[in-house]
């Protein structure tokens, strides 16, 4: 198996004339921030961004396929943490395939727009999963229908961000055999084997009120965020997002796959 960083990253490190760790560590902070792109930084920027896009866009799939087969087990602790990265792949692929990455420099962030003239810029916050979620709440919060409300008074993107980090890090278990109360309604559902039906009642949903309803939300929140991002894709891509063989193995990892009822679910999936 042959593991590739990132395009964006690697592109980006050689704007600077670092073609190894070496070089990249003589870069300093003030020769990134100052960095002004030209015409064609800012079309190779961009042209690393929609491939590395593609990445993104298929490990958020494959969290989300992941999540469902855990939640039709009820191993709700694990299926929230991966519904979070599923959230979290999707929004890093509709910032990538719209032009905005990100460059590390070991410690420090920057942030950018692969457009002539544009800088390099220090995100709101270094780390990378909340230095995502802020630049895409600063960037799209008055055209992200995922943002046009809350959950309990906060951002659903932190909401379920929180969630992850409450499973993860703040308790000493995961519950099950129990039930988190913001699965309770769900897992009530999958009783009477109606997982689908609230997969397709998601997908359905043009009101968006599900993904703001905290017993809904967990799952809702990021099939809605896969609907969105997915219309970026092929806006970006022109061509079909996933190979065959990614294509084949999401089919395999969800659960009853070959049930009539699941066909919605896997067109959302296929692209």
């Amino acid at each position: 198996m042959n593991f590739e960083r990132f395009e964006g990253q690697k592109t980006g490190e050689s704007i600077f004339g670092a073609s190894n760790v070496m070089d990249w560590k003589k870069v300093k902070a003030k020769d990134i921030k100052g960095k002004v792109l030209n015409q064609v930084e800012a079309r190779k920027l961009k042209e690393a961004l929609l491939v590395d896009s593609k990445g993104f866009y298929y490990k958020g799939v494959i969290s989300l396929g992941e999540a469902i087969f855990s939640i039709s087990r009820r191993q709700y602790s694990w299926a929230t943490v991966k519904l979070y990265y599923s959230l979290f792949y999707m929004l890093r692929a509709s910032l990538a395939c719209n032009g905005y990455g990100f460059l590390r420099n070991f410690r420090d962030l920057y942030y950018y727009n692969a457009k002539e003239n544009e800088k390099f810029l220090i995100p709101e916050d270094k780390t990378d999963h909340k230095g995502t979620i802020k630049l895409f709440i600063k960037i799209y919060a008055f055209d992200d229908k995922l943002q046009t409300n809350n959950i309990n008074g906060e951002n659903p993107y932190l909401w379920l961000m929180e969630k992850r980090e409450m499973i993860n890090y703040k308790s000493n278990t995961f519950v099950e055999p129990g039930i988190p109360d913001f699965w309770n309604e769900i897992n009530e559902s999958i009783k009477d084997d109606n997982l689908n039906r609230w997969l397709n009642r998601y997908i359905y949903d043009k009101s968006f009120i599900y993904c703001f309803l905290e017993e809904h939300a967990c799952l809702a929140l990021p099939l809605k965020r896969l609907l969105l991002t997915q219309k970026d894709m092929i806006a970006a891509c022109q061509s079909t997002i996933l190979s065959t063989d990614q294509q084949e193995y999401i089919k395999k990892i969800l659960p009853s796959r070959r049930k009539k009822k699941d066909l919605d679910f896997l067109k959302l999936l296929i692209v």
